[in-house]
């Protein structure tokens, strides 16, 4: 998924009414985090939730 696309995305999920948000640098293989605050930058976040997780490595 292109970082357009991704927005895009956010962007519609607003429009149908979700405010919640799960998330983890893992997510977009590392992008996912960046996204999402690319795409909420300037927004009204007052009634948004974001949910992250930390401690999330790569065990090869």
């Amino acid at each position: 998924m292109t970082e357009t696309e991704a927005i895009k995305l956010v962007y519609k999920s607003m429009d149908l009414g979700v405010n919640f948000f799960d998330t983890v640098l893992n997510y977009g293989h590392g992008t996912g985090e960046k996204r999402l605050g690319n795409a909420l930058k300037g927004k009204d976040r007052s009634k948004i939730v974001i949910n992250t997780k930390f401690g999330h490595t790569h065990r090869g």
